[in-house]
């Protein structure tokens, strides 16, 4: 049994491509939600929903922390006394390292931490994932099988997976900006709109899985549609004189920093000062200015960890 503990378009995406895949049937897959108006469309998929998270710890084997970033602890917290070795929790949350969750859950929790992306909502998902030092061997092919079930799925070191959050976790949304911009461009020449956008689509669709077939570097891809004197290569000068390379480099970059920056907000329990200082970002313009009592001293009356106010009525997102 696979359960969702946030059930928004992320942990929908999931479902749907780990039903379709026939790996699980819709009624072996269960989520919460503080909203039922979101479950209602669980439901009409088939599957069991509730609103309470504990009741998806003590139904499953497998748990998916489909939430936002400043939700988690709060939420490991709460299924803390429901989890034993026999459950695998995986998290979606960005920034959310596994130390952090192990902390937060029993000694010896299985922990696996990744990154997918919303094209997942139509099988063209990219997720990378990073398993922790309690997973058995198996759970990296269980992972492998279920991500992949939803498009391309791979294992990489946890260090990388800011980065991966930067480009493929928030390409979506450069890719949707650059879609929109040349159907503008088609638009502004004359072409109707949804023409220019179906085409300016399929250029992109096609483009990409020439990539991905071909094995071929998209820069001698790029040198075979410019002409010498072309209309091509005129456009390509243009875009290179206004930075097009250096703002998509750039983008990856900002987001990739700024993914680590959640991180070290949500994970500042257990950042040291070194850290902060090491990656020239002011401790003072991170630490939290409200405290939160955490599983540790909830259970041994320890001192409170100052972090980040939290609130109970936020909506469970995985938007990057």
């Amino acid at each position: 049994m696979v359960g969702f503990i946030g059930a928004g378009k992320m942990a929908q995406a999931m479902c749907k491509g780990i039903v379709r895949s026939g790996i699980l049937r819709a009624e072996q897959i269960m989520a919460s939600d503080p909203d039922g108006r979101v479950l209602t469309c669980w439901e009409a998929m088939g599957t069991r929903t509730t609103q309470c998270n504990r009741t998806i710890v003590e139904n499953s084997d497998i748990i998916v922390m489909a939430v936002k970033p400043n939700m988690v602890r709060r939420i490991l917290t709460d299924i803390y006394p429901s989890i034993t070795k026999d459950h695998l929790v995986i998290s979606v949350a960005a920034g959310i390292s596994i130390d952090t969750m192990q902390q937060t859950l029993p000694a010896g929790s299985r922990v696996v931490r990744l990154m997918s992306n919303t094209p997942a909502l139509v099988q063209y998902g990219a997720t990378v994932f990073s398993r922790g030092p309690h997973t058995l061997p198996s759970d990296g092919d269980l992972v492998q099988n279920l991500m992949s079930t939803f498009g391309l799925c791979e294992e990489m070191a946890e260090k990388h997976l800011d980065a991966v959050t930067g480009l493929s976790g928030s390409g979506p949304a450069y890719m949707f900006m650059c879609l929109e911009a040349l159907s503008d461009g088609g638009v502004k020449m004359g072409l109707p709109r949804e023409t220019a956008m179906r085409l300016a689509a399929q250029t992109m669709i096609g483009s990409a899985k020439m990539v991905l077939e071909s094995g071929i570097h998209p820069g001698e891809l790029k040198d075979s549609v410019c002409s010498p004197s072309g209309s091509t290569m005129s456009g390509v000068f243009d875009l290179e004189k206004s930075g097009f390379r250096f703002a998509l480099i750039n983008a990856v970059q900002t987001a990739s920093k700024r993914a680590y920056e959640i991180g070290l907000i949500e994970n500042y329990d257990t950042a040291s000062e070194a850290t902060y200082a090491s990656k020239n970002i002011a401790v003072s313009s991170i630490q939290p200015p409200h405290p939160l009592v955490t599983p540790s001293n909830q259970r041994s009356g320890s001192r409170q960890r100052v972090r980040r106010g939290r609130s109970r009525h936020h909506r469970h997102s995985t938007a990057v």
